[in-house]
């Protein structure tokens, strides 16, 4: 794969194995066992891949770095629907999602993998008792608690405050400035007059009005992005 071979990361998985990637403990607000993960990167491959139910959980180690290099691998030899067909922006671009993937815990492959496997992730961060949600698609949430350098995923959402993108940096490497990392449909809103808003709402069929009252120019731009967001 050419792209990696031109990554300057330090870090690799095989330099960083550890004797086991997740571990088994009870947790202390309810009489579960649940499993939890140091890097969220197995816990997506553990959950989505196939392979993993029918391989030893011994085995797991390995497979997930060797299934990690599989979609990085991807990204360049079937770009057209490993990565052109998310529409990104220029922030995520393909070197640095393959970084990720051989990094633990990066911004970029949580919402790579999200993508990925078409779920929205919402992380808990305990410490905070705050939640973030990874990305704007509107899609089935998959919700992973942080707590304690470690991640698990939640049966049921907890009643945790709204947080933002500064929150992240409670439980991820940084590597991407925002959350917004896909192009836009719509040009810059000052290109834009309200009626033109207006008549291309009415194309897609969304509401011009919120609560009895008619949505201001920012929103109808805002509801469009999303519209044409969640059509990929």
């Amino acid at each position: 794969m050419e792209l990696l071979t031109k990554l300057t990361s330090t870090k690799t998985y095989c330099d960083n194995i550890k004797e086991s990637t997740y571990v088994q403990r009870v947790s202390d607000s309810v009489e579960t066992t649940e499993k939890v993960y140091q890097d969220i990167n197995n816990l997506f491959i553990d959950k989505f891949d196939p392979t993993c139910s029918i391989i030893e959980e011994k085995d797991k180690d390995v497979y997930f770095i060797q299934r990690l290099l599989e979609i990085a691998t991807d990204i360049d030899e079937k770009s057209e629907t490993h990565y052109h067909n998310f529409k990104y922006s220029k922030q995520m671009k393909p070197q640095l999602i393959q970084s990720g993937l051989q990094t633990p815990n990066t911004l970029s492959s949580v919402i790579y993998l999200g993508d990925l496997y078409k779920v929205t992730p919402v992380i808990y961060i305990d410490s905070l008792h705050t939640k973030v949600v990874i990305s704007q698609k509107t899609r089935t949430n998959i919700h992973i608690l942080y707590k304690d350098g470690t991640f698990a995923e939640l049966d049921e959402p907890l009643d945790y405050n709204p947080g933002t993108y500064d929150a992240l940096d409670r439980c991820f490497v940084l590597n991407v400035k925002k959350l917004d990392v896909y192009q836009l449909d719509l040009e810059p809103i000052g290109k834009y007059k309200v009626t033109e808003l207006v008549e291309l709402a009415n194309k897609v069929n969304l509401p011009l009005e919120e609560n009895g009252k008619k949505k201001i120019k920012k929103q109808l731009y805002d509801d469009i992005n999303l519209y044409y967001l969640n059509l990929i």
